[in-house]
């Protein structure tokens, strides 16, 4: 998957900014599930996120609360790990990982809701494209 694909090219010398998009990928997918699962456990029910009215819990593209918050923690630990194991540079370079791997399931969600025949394995992929793709492009231009 995506994830993969910048570690490799980050271990292959192409940039040091993939070790940042590949942290923010991982993000966006520990992210994603935790809204799933956590998300499932809310007492209300979950809203589209195009629309904003109330849908089944496991409707695809809809969110919670409850699962949105998880979604924001399990990102900002993707982030602190990447900052602990040396994959993202200071205080500024988490942040970026954590917003890109938060924002990379808000893709996720919108995508889900407006393209629901893609399915869930291709809604992941893109849900980790944007992430990394968010962290990539900022720093690039850091590095």
């Amino acid at each position: 998957g995506v994830p993969v694909l910048c570690a490799v090219l980050y271990a292959s010398g192409v940039s040091e900014a993939f070790s940042v998009a590949y942290v923010a990928a991982v993000g966006a997918a520990l992210a994603d599930t935790a809204e799933s699962e956590v998300g499932q456990l809310s007492r209300r029910p979950p809203r589209l996120l195009t629309s904003l009215r109330k849908v089944p819990p496991g409707t695809d593209g809809a969110v919670s609360l409850p699962g949105t918050l998880a979604g924001v923690a399990a990102a900002a630990l993707a982030a602190w790990l990447g900052l602990v194991l040396g994959l993202v540079a200071g205080p500024a370079g988490a942040l970026l990982v954590a917003l890109a791997g938060f924002f990379g399931t808000v893709a996720d969600s919108l995508i889900g809701a407006r393209l629901p025949r893609l399915g869930n394995e291709a809604t992941n992929v893109l849900c980790t494209l944007a992430a990394a793709t968010l962290a990539l492009i900022p720093a690039l231009f850091i590095e």
